[in-house]
């Protein structure tokens, strides 16, 4: 998690680290949109270099890449609720992202926040994640495509969400999305989270192939959510052994689509797990397992409750 710094200069400094100093880091910012912003961002080579000023425009700003270290600092430039966030996606060159902030983040966050930050960094191994620690409610699309398709990355963390009572569409969604090296994945902390948008969690896990086990969130509190809620979470995580279902025996309404392909393609799947006894599914298919896995899964859980 980011490291919590008072006296640093701007809002936000990313630490990057490339496997070799040449070719360029394209940057690009988000504000409460899908849409790329305009702003200013500052950066330098080392960590104690001269920050030089760039305007990042579009999707096509570059930073040269002329040291192994380059650091990138920007204030959070809030609109509404709604801040001012990078993006180094689709570079190659990568091989760790780490975070200082000028202070924990608290509130309510609004849209696109880390809008698919390191999405399509095929060689990063280290990636952290800002503090929101102190914040009690998202918006739309927060941290999608985060880390999608950092396929050598071998475990990823997640924010501190604990205090998290309520969030938007496609929270979290995507997350992990072809890590296909993961050897661990954290799950947020949701335990107070009451309402959710669409998408939640939706193919968090999906095609993480080296995983062999995925807890589930606890959705204990949640009572609303909309459709696709949790759809393709670990959606072709082949080796997975071991996965949880999360409980949500509180929650009204989830619109369509409810797990829809939770569990698909899973075909190591050897324990289950259930929230309470006697969960049952109105249609045995809708997790992505055949009948006849499913049915297996579920008599073993009878045999080892003694039932």
């Amino acid at each position: 998690m980011a490291q919590i710094n008072p006296l640093q200069g701007y809002d936000l400094i990313v630490t990057l680290k490339f496997a070799e100093p040449k070719g360029d880091c394209h940057i690009c910012l988000h504000r409460g949109s899908f849409a790329t912003a305009s702003g200013t961002v500052y950066y330098r080579y080392g960590d104690s270099a001269k920050w030089k000023e760039l305007t990042v425009k579009g999707d096509k700003t570059v930073i040269p890449v002329s040291d192994t270290i380059m650091q990138v600092g920007l204030n959070w430039g809030k609109d509404g609720d709604n801040y001012t966030t990078p993006s180094f996606r689709n570079n190659s060159n990568l091989r760790e992202i780490t975070f200082s902030q000028k202070a924990v983040l608290g509130g309510k966050i609004g849209d696109y926040f880390f809008y698919f930050f390191a999405y399509n960094c095929p060689n990063l191994v280290v990636l952290d994640v800002p503090d929101i620690s102190g914040v009690a409610e998202v918006g739309g699309y927060f941290m999608v495509a985060y880390a999608q398709e950092c396929i050598s990355l071998p475990s990823l963390p997640v924010p501190d969400t604990s205090g998290i009572t309520e969030v938007g569409d496609y929270f979290l969604g995507s997350y992990a999305l072809d890590c296909r090296r993961l050897q661990s994945l954290s799950i947020p902390n949701t335990s107070k989270i009451t309402s959710a948008g669409e998408g939640f969690l939706a193919s968090y896990a999906r095609e993480c192939f080296g995983l062999t086990s995925l807890d589930a969130p606890d959705a204990s509190n949640l009572l609303l959510a909309g459709e696709d809620f949790m759809g393709a979470y670990a959606f072709r995580c082949s080796s997975l052994a071991k996965l949880g279902i999360p409980d949500t025996a509180k929650m009204a309404f989830s619109g369509e689509q409810y797990l829809g392909g939770y569990a698909g393609g899973c075909d190591a799947l050897s324990e289950l797990t259930l929230p309470y006894r006697e969960y049952e599914f109105n249609y045995p298919t809708d997790l992505g397992l055949s009948e006849d896995k499913l049915s297996n899964l579920m008599d073993k859980a009878k045999k080892g409750s003694g039932e």
